[in-house]
This record gives structure tokens, C-alpha cells and sequence, in this order.
């Protein structure tokens, strides 16, 4: 990866985009360089078009929860690579005198461990955090409903469209897809999978963006058959017993989940047209120069209600 810019992001050279289609076996750092608006753009145009300027060139990338978001997926999706990308850190190590000790992190011999593991590519986790994300992708592969899904599914599996309403060129990337069966999932480490919990992260992290912007890309490709879309999410808590749920979205007016996808489309829309906006003019306005009156939040009726919330 490029070297890093902010603590957290990475960045990317932004490169002109291929042709839209799909594409397998794309590496996430070539994906990423693609000069495209995606979800996490669209997410931050919703927090100030500077906010998506700066998307465009770094990827956001929350070291400890990437390290264990990539290897679940690794371990539910393609588990032979897993070893090739992780090593499991020892719990011991070797002095120069010959005894065995407790790893740490400032001796040389670890130093010298951890420098090669970096240089040959391969992420560096805990015992622990290797079990954890084995368990919750072995968890999500016995699942009778999910299970079926990622059987035979492509994994990882990117896609160019251009958005007909902007001409704006998107991008996305599938985690597993069944296009033959238009089906596209979506694996989620969280801390509950709890419904009214579940739903209440999923809309705070705007994935109901993500997940319209997904579906429309199939669609606006020709990829589904004549079936509605199919869009699951694959969750897997981040606790023992690293419990598993589904959870599904369907483009049909006539389903309960269609007011999750409804949503998403008109707000993916008018972010996507404001992101042009500022695309073709070069105009990406932060909070503006001048100050706001502080104001309490629209909740509070009075003193008793300001606890901590």
C-alpha cells in the first residue's frame, strides 16, 4: 500500500477507471485507484463535499478493525489464502542466550520478526484474533441459509457502471455474488445482530446507500435474470459464541426490507447529483466561513432532560 496519510487512511493514486463491466480477481489497492464515485464517497459528500474530495484519494482504513474485517472475510469466503496474507504472532520468543521469554514487542529478535513478516506482505495478528475470525467465518459457512449463498458464489467481485441520471461513472465491489441467481451478499462483523440494534447501525453507517447503489449497478449491467435482486447481509458477531444472522433486502415495492432499499436509492441519488455538480465545476465547499449560533439539541425540553445520552 501507498505510504499513509492520516492516521487511519491510506492513499491512492486515483487512475481512470476501465469500461464498465464486472471484474474478478481485481486487487483491492487497484480497485481502490479507480476514479469513481462509490458508497464511501457518496457517504462523505453527505458529510461536506470536501469530505468526498479527500475520499477520492484515501481509502479509510481503521488498522485493528480492516486486519480483522479482511481475515473473517478471508476464512468465510477464500480460507487457503488466509495463510498467505496472516501470520499468527508467537508467544514466546528466544533470546540471544537461548531462553525462552515472553514475546514483546521491544526485543530485537521480535523486532527483527516483525520487520520480515512486513516485508513479505503478510498482516501480523494475535492467536486470539485468528480464533475469532475463524470462528464467526466458520459460524457463517454452517449456516444452512448463508451457507448456500457463498456456495459457488465469485467473491469479491467488482463492477463499473455509469449512473444514467449524472453520467457519472461508479463503482462497487461485491463481497460474494450469485449473479446467475441475482444474488449479492454482503459480509458484516458487528457487535450485536439483534434487529432493532442492527438496524440502527446499519442506517447510522449508511449502508442502505451502499446497498441501493449495488443492486442498481447490477441492473443498470444486466447482470440479475428476470428474478428480483437479492441482497443479503452476512453477520457475525465479534463475541463468543460469535452468533450469525441474515438478514435480507429485496427491490420489490411489495417487501418489508423495500423501505431500507427506497431509502438508500433517493439519497445515493441526490448525493450523486450534488457530487457532479462539484465534479464538473471543481467546487468542493467545506463548512463555509461564517459561524453558527449554538443551539441545544432539538430533544431537550428542559434541564431534566440533558442527562448523558
Amino acid at each position: 500500500m501507498p505510504s499513509d496519510s492520516t492516521p487511519g487512511d491510506f492513499q491512492v493514486s486515483r487512475q481512470p477507471p476501465p469500461e464498465p463491466g464486472v471484474y474478478r480477481s481485481v486487487a483491492f489497492a487497484e480497485y481502490a485507484a479507480w476514479d469513481a464515485a462509490n458508497a464511501g464517497i457518496l457517504r462523505a459528500m453527505a458529510h461536506a463535499p470536501a469530505m468526498a474530495l479527500y475520499r477520492r484519494e484515501h481509502v479509510e482504513h481503521d488498522r485493528p478493525t480492516y486486519l480483522l474485517g479482511r481475515l473473517f472475510h478471508l476464512l468465510t469466503t477464500q480460507p487457503d489464502l488466509a495463510d498467505g496474507e496472516f501470520i499468527v504472532k508467537p508467544e514466546t520468543y528466544v533470546n540471544d542466550k537461548g531462553d525462552e521469554k515472553p514475546w514483546h514487542g521491544g526485543a530485537k529478535v521480535c523486532k527483527a520478526w516483525m520487520a520480515e513478516q512486513e516485508a513479505t506482505g503478510r498482516s501480523v495478528v494475535s492467536a486470539a484474533e485468528m480464533d475469532q475470525a475463524r470462528q464467526m467465518a466458520e459460524n457463517i459457512r454452517a449456516h444452512p441459509k448463508l451457507g448456500q449463498v457463498l456456495q459457488k458464489a465469485d467473491v469479491e467481485v467488482s463492477v463499473v457502471w455509469v449512473d444514467e441520471t449524472t453520467g457519472v461513472t461508479c463503482k462497487g465491489r461485491y463481497d460474494v455474488a450469485r449473479l446467475d441467481a441475482g444474488i449479492i451478499g454482503d459480509l458484516k462483523s458487528c457487535q450485536t445482530a439483534k434487529p432493532d440494534a442492527w438496524f440502527a447501525d446499519a442506517y447510522r453507517h449508511k449502508y442502505h446507500i451502499q446497498t441501493a447503489m449495488y443492486v442498481d449497478a447490477g441492473k443498470a449491467l444486466g447482470l440479475f435474470p428476470e428474478e428480483v435482486p437479492w441482497f443479503v447481509f452476512a453477520l457475525a458477531e465479534k463475541y463468543p459464541p460469535y452468533l450469525v444472522r441474515g438478514y435480507d433486502v429485496y427491490d420489490d415495492p411489495q417487501a418489508m426490507s423495500y423501505a431500507f432499499l427506497d431509502l438508500g436509492r433517493k439519497t445515493y441519488k441526490t448525493l450523486l447529483q450534488q457530487y457532479a455538480y462539484c465534479l464538473k465545476n471543481d467546487e468542493w465547499p467545506g463548512y463555509g466561513d461564517e459561524h453558527a449560533d449554538m443551539m441545544l439539541p432539538p430533544w431537550v425540553k428542559d434541564a431534566e432532560d440533558f442527562e448523558m445520552r
